[in-house]
């Protein structure tokens, strides 16, 4: 998707899922993989917008 139209389109449409889906974690787009749900192009896509953070206090 060269234009801009085309990766705002792209990045919604990933937003959309992480809303629809209970969890969107690395783990899990680890197991689309495996489970061929998601190429490697779009793993990487997915992971860019993953949740998988982890907080501590300082």
């Amino acid at each position: 998707m060269a234009d801009a139209h085309g990766q705002e389109l792209f990045k919604e449409s990933i937003r959309q899922i992480q809303i629809a889906t209970p969890s969107f974690r690395l783990k899990d787009i680890e197991r689309w993989k495996k489970e061929g749900k998601i190429s490697e192009g779009i793993e990487k896509l997915f992971t860019q917008s993953s949740i998988d953070v982890k907080l501590t206090a300082p």
